[in-house]
């Protein structure tokens, strides 16, 4: 089929939040023509991202682009301006025809639904951006920041609720993320991990660290990493003095630098071509997220490594493939997670068991190959084409929804 695929980001690099669509893009280009539109936000895309991204895709076309070191004000007029000029360029591909069926991700490109007209629509709603937003909402105590979020929050209830009218052919990334957005149909599409890629390469460590992983710069993760590093940390040496933290991952801010420094024992690595070593160094995976929604990629990753993951309930809950839960230790407050990672630290088989298992639920559950065929089906039934044999065969149906 000849698709037209639209997202809210440029899915480069791996380590962004959009490689979800990196490889929906490459497993779908096995079997249909692909056009790629993006919006960004950044101020110029990864030159890496172009021959990235053209074996899969005919043409990638990006809105967006625009002079670093901009206000949130003038970041957030460009991304309207940009997101007009996007509804422009996909009326224009409309209105030449040929396309099978159109899929749009992202809440920021929600202008574009207007102008699909008759072609058959899929969205990827992926996550619902208001669980983490109202919890974000819940936590921050800014006057300002909690303006802010009011707003947001109010726009982007309104988007989700308007996307689910849109289409039958929805999208998630977990059923937590359906039911928050108040969709009757839809089908559970969950992230994979390349299994390959995330392997343990040497023995687990037994060195009393703690890893964290993520863009640090992006606010759920920077308030995880700076709850383990000022509040968790000091109730773990309190039984562990000799403990430590790993936070891995591009982009930390200048007060998370300075919160590691003042603690002493805490390596923030800032950008590196590669994680795995630094998740190796450490014998158990913290994720104290208090706001979050969709898959972490993070855990799926910590857990593929063979590393026990301590986290939150708002985490693990993006976890939950069908009726399987995730084999992690989930805790609240800062004095239960403290206590799980000591507990962890101190009991070597239990590390072991949990490490086992982590990997063998991510092999079972989270494998990109299923969820490529997963999204294909859906462009199938929209387009209506029946799926082909092949594709219908590897199309697991657990956690399908309606």
């Amino acid at each position: 089929m000849k698709l037209l695929y639209v997202t809210a980001e440029v899915p480069w690099p791996l380590t962004s939040g959009y490689l979800r669509h990196f490889h929906f893009l490459r497993g779908l280009s096995a079997r249909h023509d692909i056009t790629h539109l993006s919006l960004t936000r950044r101020p110029a895309v990864p030159q890496e991202a172009w021959p990235e991204l053209a074996p899969y895709v005919d043409r990638l076309q990006v809105f967006g682009e625009g002079a670093p070191g901009a206000s949130p004000t003038a970041r957030s007029l460009r991304l309207r301006r940009a997101a007009g000029e996007l509804r422009r360029a996909v009326a224009a591909e409309m209105a030449g025809g040929g396309y099978d069926a159109v899929l749009v991700s992202g809440k920021d490109t929600f202008p574009v639904l207007s102008a699909v007209g008759d072609t058959p629509l899929v969205i990827d709603v992926c996550d619902a951006a208001s669980i983490r937003l109202a919890g974000e909402l819940a936590v921050t105590s800014q006057t300002r920041r909690r303006a802010m979020l009011r707003v947001r929050l109010a726009e982007i209830r309104s988007i989700e609720r308007r996307i689910v009218t849109k289409t039958p052919h929805l999208l998630f990334a977990s059923e937590r993320d359906r039911e928050a957005v108040g969709a009757r149909s839809g089908t559970i599409v969950p992230n994979g991990v390349d299994l390959e890629y995330w392997t343990r390469g040497r023995a687990s460590s037994d060195r009393p660290a703690i890893a964290f992983s993520g863009a640090m710069a992006y606010r759920p993760n920077d308030d995880a990493a700076q709850r383990l590093v000022r509040g968790i940390l000091p109730l773990v040496r309190a039984s562990v003095p000799d403990a430590g933290v790993i936070l891995a991952g591009r982009d930390p801010l200048a007060r998370l630098r300075a919160d590691a420094q003042e603690a002493g024992g805490v390596t923030v690595t800032g950008t590196v071509d590669d994680l795995r070593p630094h998740l190796e160094e450490a014998a158990v995976y913290c994720a104290p997220l208090r706001f979050a929604a969709g898959i972490q990629n993070k855990l799926l990753e910590a857990l593929a490594m063979e590393l026990p993951v301590v986290t939150t309930p708002i985490a693990a809950a993006g976890l939950v493939a069908g009726s399987a839960a995730a084999p992690v230790v989930i805790a609240e407050d800062d004095t239960t997670l403290a206590a799980a990672i000591v507990d962890l630290l101190a009991d070597p088989a239990q590390r072991e068991r949990r490490a086992a298992a982590g990997r063998a639920f991510v092999v079972e559950h989270f494998s990109w190959p299923s969820a490529v065929a997963r999204v294909d089906a859906v462009l199938h039934e929209a387009a209506g084409r029946p799926a082909t044999a092949s594709v219908a065969a590897s199309a697991p149906g657990e956690g399908a929804g309606a």
